[in-house]
């Protein structure tokens, strides 16, 4: 009897000491970064193919309705791998922009979100959640019925915390690499941070949080392998960055000589237009020199950046014109 009333005695012990685990409610992180891809694939009549790269950051404070709020950014919005039919509208970078505002409640176990523009408090996570439970708030408000259950509860550790994880059932799109979306406090949703979970057959787009980041160290990585990594996405070219690296000699209309410093192994040259969207890639680059063909590309400022060895070795910009 004695074994057995300390073996309910240990079980309960461990029972507690798993629920401390996730009983402190975790907060996003302040001046944090959330890598976040997208991956459109839509293959109907008027097919689209692209990705998009960027990231969030949670700067500053505000005061929405007498409460406070930090402000939420979207860095550049980087496009690549295009390929859109006509009459298909082709996506374009776009300039880093304010998104709204967040609110952690941890009387309420929850997160509020107000979108720019607007002083509505809207449900952003809760933290209420059970087995069973349809998950509410805008990670699965955007198409009822493709609203996720949650399976189960755990915890996550995340620098020596845990945080609560939700799994929920599988996005039923057979294109979705989701095997299991979830939700972990603190960190967000394997969407992303403001992103619907599952939404791919309703609007052909895949989102995946790749990693959230603060200063130098990683506090969670998702497994999702992106071009990109867990670095940040920075707007356009710096081209003052190694002037002296490379040069674009006898520019015309047609093609643009490339001269670099250094004798290059299997290096590559990305071009990049204007508005900072990579438009053509030269790979397994040998040599002191080579040329950069414009093909059909139209007239324009565009920016060359040449890699190697995972290193940026310099920059130029070039002019084509007609």
């Amino acid at each position: 009897m004695k074994r057995i009333l300390i073996l309910i005695s240990l079980l309960m012990l461990f029972n507690c000491s798993l629920n401390a685990q996730s009983a402190t409610y975790h907060s996003f992180p302040d001046s944090a970064m959330w890598r976040v891809d997208y991956d459109i694939n839509q293959p109907f009549q008027f097919y689209a193919y692209f990705d998009i790269y960027f990231h969030y950051s949670l700067i500053g404070d505000t005061i929405i309705n007498t409460k406070q709020y930090r402000k939420l950014y979207r860095s550049y919005y980087y496009v690549t791998h295009i390929n859109v039919f006509e009459p298909g509208q082709t996506p374009q970078c776009l300039p880093p922009s304010y998104l709204g505002a967040l609110r952690d409640d941890p009387a309420a176990d929850k997160v509020f979100f107000v979108y720019d523009g607007t002083t509505i408090d809207s449900l952003l996570f809760d933290y209420t959640l059970q087995p069973g439970d349809t998950v509410k708030g805008i990670p699965g408000a955007k198409y009822d019925h493709l609203r996720n259950t949650v399976q189960s509860i755990d915890s996550v550790l995340i620098e020596g915390n845990y945080h609560r994880r939700w799994t929920l059932d599988t996005c039923y799109s057979p294109y979705s690499v989701h095997s299991a979306p979830y939700i972990i406090e603190g960190i967000g949703s394997s969407s992303g941070l403001i992103e619907v979970i599952c939404a791919y057959a309703m609007d052909f787009t895949n989102r995946y949080l790749v990693c959230v980041k603060k200063d130098n160290n990683i506090l969670f990585e998702s497994g999702y392998a992106s071009e990109f990594g867990c670095n940040p996405i920075i707007e356009g070219i710096d081209e003052d960055l190694s002037p002296n690296a490379i040069h674009c000699t006898n520019p015309n209309v047609a093609e643009c000589t490339i001269q670099s410093d250094v004798y290059l192994q299997n290096a590559t040259l990305t071009l990049i237009n204007a508005s900072g969207c990579r438009v053509m890639q030269m790979q397994n680059i040998s040599g002191n020199s080579f040329v950069v063909t414009r093909n059909s590309l139209p007239a324009g400022i565009y920016f060359l950046q040449l890699n190697q060895s995972n290193k940026m070795l310099g920059t130029a910009k070039v002019v084509f014109t007609d």
